[in-house]
């Protein structure tokens, strides 16, 4: 009876041995729930046991198997429990987070920066990002079509994609006449002038009087009523000018000019007479290479000329050059032109534009800082060739030392620091630092506009990467 007693107060005292967990003494049979471990810890005959009663997420938060959770906007989390020992996380719902939503997978959505441009949400290897599936130019709220072509107050631009920005290439410039639009190349006659339009300049080609419905070239005489008018041009307007001529019949019309009945005249070697409707010529002499008249039978020596240069004045020398030698003085280049037939000679002068340390030929164009287009123009200014560069509009926004952003992972480039439509960069000035974007606002219009924050942080999102600005 006393052997049994012993036995069972040492069963009894097996039996009630205690567990250590994690510096926690826990009493035989008894459970402890290890939040931060996510696991249900029990104490038998002085030994634990561990099992697995959900998933610990990064914020070392225990969820239960068979519960979700919200990782962020975008990702919903699930845990199941597979076995005693072991638990897992899996993907319940995922999606790209953009502008403070979330975009499903495989959902087309506009960009917060333009409606021309659309993006995705796509997931490629467990990565999730937007996908630019559908891109634009967008001028004046208006989408156009990569490759497309429009017109803007008569210039024509095409849509292009340049280094990752979305911009309008300006094609072609027509000119604006009363209104309407004339490309360049066309020419057109309107009140006896006639004018073509040369890249966005109006030019014009030949010009003539007009009087009545007629049109009549420079130089031209013609008659109305008493009076007879004569055409005449010169740099800037044609003009008509008339006399009263008499009505009395018997006059004699000579080599464009008017005798009156019985009028002489002398014409080099030759009397001339108005006899009633037609003149008469009386020879007196002969006709000699100096356009004088040598008397019959009068014998004159004359020298014949074989070789004809140009005289230029070289200081305070004289120098003879041949037909088609060249000087350059300044900004214009004078050619020697020798015309054989009368003897004679002369300098043409062709005329180019200074620029700074340059000399810009004809038609060319020069670019400054401000994105300001200049053009070499040469005109008639007091029966002078004039030069000038003349102002021909923007094409593009000027970073003024900015950086140009990286786009669409695309390197961004730039002309002479001028950068097109859709265009974003970024200036640092005195320790601050803005981002602008490059806007066409109308004909040769451009402006800078400063993104907010969170305009920002968009575009942060839309290039995935860091602005660091």
């Amino acid at each position: 009876m006393i052997a049994v007693l012993i036995l069972l107060i040492f069963v009894s005292s097996v039996n009630t041995q205690s567990c250590t967990y994690d510096e926690l003494t826990l009493d035989d049979g008894a459970t402890h729930t290890d939040k931060s471990a996510c696991k249900e810890i029990t104490c038998s005959g002085g030994e634990t046991s561990e099992k697995f009663i959900g998933c610990t997420d990064s914020n070392d938060v225990c969820h239960p198997g068979g519960t979700t959770w919200e990782w962020n906007t975008c990702f919903t989390i699930g845990c199941r429990v597979t076995s005693e020992h072991t638990a897992e996380e899996y993907l319940v719902k995922a999606g790209c987070l953009y502008n403070g939503k979330c975009m499903d997978i495989g959902q087309p959505f506009k960009s917060s920066k333009s409606d021309c441009l659309t993006y995705e949400c796509t997931e490629t290897n467990k990565t999730y990002g937007l996908k630019l599936v559908d891109e634009k130019c967008k001028i004046n709220g208006t989408c156009y079509d990569l490759g497309q072509e429009f017109e803007v107050d008569c210039f024509k631009y095409k849509c292009s994609k340049v280094d990752g920005n979305h911009t309008a290439e300006l094609v072609d410039s027509g000119c604006s006449v009363n209104g309407q639009c004339k490309p360049s190349g066309q020419t057109w006659t309107e009140e006896c002038t006639k004018y073509t339009c040369d890249k966005g300049t109006t030019d014009v080609l030949e010009q003539q009087c007009k009087s009545g419905d007629k049109c009549y070239t420079e130089g031209e005489s013609w008659t109305e009523g008493d009076y007879k008018y004569t055409c005449s041009i010169n740099e800037t307007h044609s003009k008509i000018s008339g006399v009263k001529v008499s009505s009395a019949t018997g006059v004699c019309t000579h080599n464009g000019i008017d005798r009156k009945v019985g009028e002489i005249w002398k014409e080099n070697c030759f009397t001339m007479t108005c006899n009633q409707n037609y003149s008469m010529a009386l020879p007196d002499g002969c006709q000699v290479q100096s356009e004088s008249c040598m008397p019959v039978g009068q014998t004159k020596y004359s020298v014949a000329i074989t070789d004809i240069k140009c005289n230029y004045q070289n200081g305070e020398t004289d120098e003879c050059v041949d037909d088609g030698w060249k000087t350059k003085e300044g900004c214009a280049i004078k050619t020697c032109k020798v015309d054989k037939d009368t003897n004679s000679w002369k300098f043409e002068s062709s005329l180019q534009c200074r620029w700074k340390d340059e000399c810009v030929p004809e038609g060319e164009i020069r670019l400054v800082k401000s994105c300001m287009q200049y053009q070499c123009e040469i005109f008639k200014k007091h029966g002078k060739d004039t030069s000038q560069m003349k102002k021909k509009g923007k094409i593009g926004c000027s970073i003024k030392g900015g950086e140009l952003l990286k786009i669409d992972n695309s390197e961004t480039k730039n002309l002479n620091g001028c950068v097109g439509e859709g265009s974003y960069f970024k200036i640092h000035k005195r320790k601050k630092c803005a981002v602008f974007k490059c806007n066409l606002k109308g004909k040769n219009k451009w402006k800078t506009e400063k993104l907010k924050t969170y305009e920002i942080t968009d575009l942060q999102t839309l290039i995935n990467g860091n602005i660091n600005c």
